[in-house]
């Protein structure tokens, strides 16, 4: 919520002149700011976000030191390379990106957030254009991703990492190998319990583009089609009710204008 974000910020701004009381330079302050920058993101205030992260980072590195295996300093580092992004700064963002990852790649445990960099960086190369770097940290990424803890939140995450890689050969014209990569990813989706509805939606979508951007009028049809019944099977797992609601509101419809009087 917009409205609640900027409230949340502006309380933010409040309690920073109290976390500097204890001489300006404190793990607190460092918190504050990064929260602040983060809250600018959410705002779509790019500048300040990265203005803010930049603080943090200051503050956190002076109480670490610039060479520290910090995980904070890690997180600050790989959200200042999504900030930039959002800036279209792809050299800033790429440059804060490896730094995240080399930091994570040196602190025990952290392969998660090692796997959830080399995607961003892979992200990052995509959107601006490099899609043969991006093709190479997406599969790293990739590699990482079935040895990592079994919890929905991986499941998911190498879900997206597939259907990137689709994404990426969409993007090279390699339709061949963008559609084996979004089909993977569907089919992968699909296994967990319950569906990844929502990505299923997107990446039917997503080949629908594509199908249709090399005339396959059938096969675009036909991934349109299978979108707006994963929509309804998403409704319906959600709320049966509301699903046989939908049902019988369509089929009344039908009912009373399926035929013409003369």
């Amino acid at each position: 919520d917009p409205a609640t974000t900027e409230i949340y910020t502006l309380s933010l701004h409040d309690a920073l002149p109290i976390s500097e009381k204890d001489g300006g330079v404190s793990e607190s302050v460092g918190s504050t700011l990064f929260k602040m920058g983060n809250s600018y993101h959410y705002m779509g205030d790019h500048e300040n976000a990265v203005n803010f992260c930049l603080q943090a980072l200051a503050v956190y590195t002076e109480i670490h030191g610039s060479n520290s295996i910090h995980p904070k300093i890690a997180k600050i580092l790989n959200n200042l390379g999504t900030f930039y992004e959002d800036l279209k700064r792809f050299d800033d963002a790429e440059t804060y990106h490896f730094k995240a990852l080399a930091v994570y790649q040196q602190i025990p445990g952290a392969d998660e957030d090692v796997a959830r960099v080399l995607k961003n960086i892979a992200y990052c190369f995509m959107i601006s254009n490099q899609s043969l770097k991006a093709l190479e940290y997406y599969h790293k990424a990739l590699k990482l991703y079935p040895t990592l803890e079994d919890t929905p939140h991986n499941r998911e995450e190498h879900v997206i990492v597939i259907k990137l890689l689709g994404s990426t050969y969409s993007n090279m014209e390699r339709y061949d190998e963008a559609e084996q990569y979004y089909r993977k990813a569907i089919d992968a989706a699909q296994s967990q319990n319950p569906e990844l509805y929502q990505l299923i939606i997107d990446i039917y979508m997503l080949m629908k583009q594509m199908y249709e951007k090399t005339g396959c009028v059938v096969m675009a049809e036909e991934c349109y089609r299978n979108a707006t019944r994963a929509h309804e099977e998403e409704i319906f797992a959600q709320n049966p009710q509301a699903f046989l609601n939908m049902w019988l509101s369509s089929f009344t419809v039908t009912s009373t204008t399926g035929s013409n009087s003369d």
